[in-house]
């Protein structure tokens, strides 16, 4: 069986691992120690391992050996170092490249790994193993060595005699059970091995001495992130176990990491869940790099904002594999134990624990860590008996396979077990552990995201976010009943898909889809996941994922993109209950053909991905996947170049025009003008070309011309009007120094409404006094929804204004200096702003808007203060106001634009339209040189007045609340 470094460059890793990523941005990267295993002296050159500025590695059959290692530094032949103490050289080889990279520090910055072996075993490998054929006989191990200057430390020092400690009883499973008790010799043995870890580490201290000292001479300490980590734990004679690893117990997986560096807090201790799958995504973060979007994990909060956040936010879980066999360490044991595969999940939540394992004899443990802290108690325990060997590398398991019977999810509230009662409240034994074994169905085939956010596969509505979540008695059945388990059918030495049981979890789908916002099913469930693969099955589950689940989806894409896919089917209805998209064309000629059509295939996945990250953005989760939006817009860009391109047919054109005009929305909310504007005028010119192939007889009926034309003119002023991303960071970079909490001042930004619903709200407004297809049900409760959901916040902020106000009239004005002044000015406008959008009753649009009368003169009476403090007068610019938070007072959307255009008192219209005038797209021109009517083009004589501003509010096809002309939601949206 191929292993280690062998298998590494077979996979094509050797080409796309960290240090090539690292070098990409501009780094030095540097490398002592040990690297992989089975690296050895004979096949480190095939080939070379790429990435490294300056290498020295160890190399098997040698690398555990104290006295008698060999490196083999960058392409050069390996050298034996017999007779030094393998850890000093590795600490000299270190401080040379360390050297190298303070040289060329200024030009270039630099990562240095340092990979001693100490504590490991003094290990001597045989050639047999190095051949692949483990025995008894492959590897003679011995306790580590240490430094003579090292000997005499820790006399005194033993195994600390905990609970678990060589326990009277046995406990856990499989051949941990039948363990003997340990004698007192083999105790006294294993102190000695205790000692001897102790003493070997005493030179990594050292060096880790020497690595900061060298920093700090060179003056670039303060400026160098450092961690400290190991590869594994360790156990001795903890559940009678002699030294040794690769078990489940948190002796074995909870192992350090210590991070020194900039903006890190002194001394603070975090208990929030990481792997070692985070450390990349956190090193690229750290060097400034684009996180990749196949990593398995995300970038490890190290600020104090950021663990503030990874409280409500991080993941719980970990998941923990292990395959073969296992060979115990020191003098008692040096003995093969078969079967030792299993798959194990540790769950940390606020007010529970849990390890979690299904080995591959059949046999289950369940560990409560809050109150059984040495898992001692196995909550599932059963009386299993017999073993199991290995026929071969691929036999089954021996007729007499242990089973045990999946515990039941009925029975009381407080199991116990051995006297032992589990901390879970409200909730069976059988019950947590129906939710941890799909969570780690999910983790055992898991990629990417799906293994950062493992609740999202099961629960794809992003109602379920924890095991507290999940626990609620509405998913019983759908837990116990519909899901498959864990299991195995042979033990393997290592990992075999095929024995590794079934693969794949149902997904969790509400019964009213319609209130979701999503496609209805039924529209979409008779349709074969691809027409040109009559074998193709979708999962049989629930109704929605039906519609774009196939079992076979390897054949669809990336994760990203059926991930992508399956949020475009579930909320492009929106656009075809909004009047400008015909729903019947809509989904026959894109929902349903998004499944296998290439082009549809693109356009859908971007689209569905887009959408995700806004809804994530506006709960505050979107940072962690810098890569949605540059996806989305390579798959809607291939897509529209796809239908667009050529002599496309009408209904390619109208599709590619539905394309456009949804991505601009989404650029809108990202600020991204430079990608909007061409697409804007991509949309023009596919509407003219729509328009003459309607004249023709040509209109198949999916788009609306007449209802397009605003919607296209519309965006693309708006889209020449927001400032772009770049200012947008400038400014949220000059917002930090807030006195108000980041999240406060970020979310008003968001403007407390559910993102994506305000961006198409535009036009499903259009639709609702004309077009009877839209039920009025859902629209009130939609905002029913964003009520319950936006009220408490808005209120808890207005109560901090209130607060922070009256600071502001007790305190000295040193410290409340103009500009902070005017910050508060425009979050109280925001909060405005966030307020109506919450409660308005958009079924009574546009009458609705006289209730709110108030505070759009507020609004307007602390913009116009802003820009009076700055002394700008009634015309201000956008270049000289450079707050385009100011325009999230002054574009109040629909209710502005009613205020301008319909309220009695004309100078508030006056002050409003003034203001649009001064912002330059004041330069825009009516066509004609009217006040009122068609479309907006530049290049005629007449600017507009005052007058032909309101006129045009009053007279434009944009009568019914769509009010894009003046921004709509998108100003709001730029700053999502």
């Amino acid at each position: 069986m191929v292993r280690g470094y062998p298998k590494f460059a077979s996979q094509g890793f050797n080409s796309a691992y960290l240090p090539i990523w690292l070098q990409d941005v501009g780094y030095n990267t540097y490398y002592v120690g040990k690297l992989f295993n089975a690296q050895t002296v004979d096949n480190y050159d095939s080939p070379h391992a790429a990435g490294w500025t300056g290498s020295d590695f160890l190399l098997d059959p040698y690398t555990y050996e104290y006295l008698n290692a060999t490196f083999q530094r960058n392409h050069d032949l390996p050298v034996s170092y017999e007779g030094r103490y393998g850890a000093d050289v590795v600490a000299e080889k270190a401080y040379g490249f360390l050297n190298d990279g303070l040289r060329s520090a200024a030009e270039k910055p630099f990562f240095l790994v340092i990979a001693p072996t100490a504590p490991h075993s003094n290990v001597h490998i045989n050639e047999n193993l190095i051949d692949g054929n483990f025995s008894e006989k492959s590897v003679i191990q011995s306790p580590p060595v240490s430094a003579d200057r090292h000997k005499h430390l820790f006399p005194d020092a033993k195994v600390p005699r905990t609970k678990h400690f060589n326990p009277e009883e046995p406990n856990s499973v499989s051949w941990i059970s039948r363990l003997p008790k340990q004698n007192e010799t083999n105790i006294e043995f294993n102190d000695h091995f205790y000692r001897s870890r102790l003493r070997a580490l005493q030179s990594v201290d050292e060096m880790i001495d020497g690595v900061v000292s060298r920093l700090t001479e060179a003056g670039v300490l303060e400026n160098t992130f450092i961690f400290y980590t190991t590869d594994n734990g360790y156990h001795i004679g903890q559940h009678r176990l002699q030294p040794g690893k690769q078990c489940a117990f948190e002796e074995d997986i909870n192992i350090p990491l210590v991070v020194r560096g900039p903006k890190i807090p002194e001394g603070l201790t975090s208990d929030i869940v990481t792997t070692h799958t985070d450390l990349a995504p956190t090193l690229m973060k750290l060097a400034g790099a684009a996180l990749r979007s196949d990593f398995d994990g995300t970038a490890i909060p190290l600020t104090v904002p950021e663990l503030q956040a990874a409280v409500e936010t991080r993941q719980e879980h970990v998941n923990v594999e292990m395959w073969g066999i296992i060979m115990s360490e020191g003098r008692y044991g040096s003995v093969l134990y078969p079967n030792h595969t299993y798959k194990a999940l540790r769950l940390i939540g606020e007010d529970y624990s849990f390890l979690y394992t299904v080995w591959c004899s059949g046999e289950h443990e369940l560990y409560d860590l809050v109150v059984d802290p040495y898992e001692t108690h196995n909550l599932v325990a059963h009386d299993v008996s017999g073993s199991l060997v290995f026929a071969s590398s691929s036999s089954d398991l021996a007729e007499g396979q242990a089973t045990v019977d999946f515990p039941s999810t009925s029975g009381s509230t407080a199991h116990t077990a051995n006297n032992h009662t589990h901390s879970t409240k409200d909730a069976s034994v059988g019950r947590v552990v129906a939710r941890l074994d799909s969570l780690l169905m999910v983790l055992k085939t898991c990629k990417a995201r799906e293994c950062t956010h493992p609740w999202e596969v099961l629960h794809p509505a992003g109602n379920v976010h924890d095991l507290h979540d999940a626990l609620s008695a509405e998913f019983d059945d759908f837990y116990e009943t519909q899901q498959q388990r864990v299991q195995f059918s042979k033990c393997e030495k290592g990992y075999i898909a095929e024995s590794e049981g079934p693969n794949g979890v149902v997904a969790w789908t509400v019964e009213d889809v319609g209130v979701r916002g999503g496609a209805n099913w039924q529209d979409l469930a008779g349709i074969r996941c691809c027409p040109s693969n009559p074998n193709c099955q979708y999962i049989a589950v629930s109704e929605a994922w039906q519609i774009n689940r196939p079992i076979d989806d390897k054949g669809h894409g990336t994760w990203r993109e059926r991930r992508g896919l399956h949020n475009f089917v579930h909320f492009t209805n929106a656009p075809a209950r909004a009047g400008l998209f015909r729903s019947a064309f809509w989904h026959d000629t894109v929902l349903k053909a998004c499944l296998y059509d290439p082009v549809l295939y693109h356009l859908g996945s971007g689209l569905g991905v887009l959408h995700e990250f806004v809804l994530r953005r506006n709960n505050g989760e979107g940072s962690e996947d810098s890569d949605s939006v540059p996806f989305a817009l390579r798959q809607c860009n291939r897509a529209i170049a796809g239908l667009a391109g050529g002599d496309c047919g009408q209904r390619n054109s109208e599709v590619a025009l539905v394309a456009c005009i949804l991505f601009v929305f989404f650029e809108s909310l990202q600020g991204r003008t430079s990608e909007a504007i061409p697409h804007c005028v991509q949309g023009r010119n596919l509407l003219a070309r729509i328009e003459q192939s309607t004249l023709k007889g040509g209109f198949t009926g999916l788009v609306d011309p007449v209802a397009a034309r605003p919607v296209i003119d519309g965006l693309e002023l708006q889209a020449r009007c927001v400032p772009g991303i770049s200012t947008y960071r400038n400014l949220i970079t000059d917002f930090r120094d807030m006195f108000l909490p980041r999240f406060e001042a970020l979310h008003s930004l968001d403007h407390a409404n559910a993102t994506l619903q305000a961006a198409l709200n535009s036009i499903l407004l259009a639709g609702v006094d004309f077009n009877q297809r839209i039920r009025l049900r859902d629209v009130r409760k939609a905002m029913a929804e964003r009520q319950s959901r936006f009220l408490p916040w808005l209120d808890h902020w207005n109560t901090r204004f209130a607060d922070l106000l009256a600071q502001h009239d007790t305190d000295d004005d040193e410290k409340w200096p103009l500009r902070s002044t005017q910050k508060i000015q425009i979050l109280q406008v925001n909060a405005l702003v966030a307020r109506i959008m919450a409660t308005i009753d958009l079924t009574r649009a546009p009458s609705p808007w006289a209730e709110y009368a108030a505070e759009l003169r507020t609004i307007l009476r602390l913009s116009s203060a802003v820009l009076d403090a700055h002394g700008f007068g009634i015309n201000p610019t956008l270049s000289e106001v450079r707050f385009p938070f100011l325009m999230l007072g002054l574009w109040v959307g629909e209710g502005l634009y009613y205020a301008m255009a319909r309220s009695p008192e004309y100078e508030v219209q006056k002050r409003a339209a003034q203001i649009l005038l001064a912002h330059p797209c004041s330069k825009a021109r009516a066509k004609g040189g009217g006040g009122g009517g068609g479309g907006l083009e530049a290049g005629t004589t007449a600017e507009w007045s005052v007058e032909d501003w309101i006129g045009f509010a009053s007279s434009a096809p944009l009568h019914q609340g769509t009010a894009v002309l003046f921004g709509g939601f998108q100003p709001l949206m730029a700053f999502v």
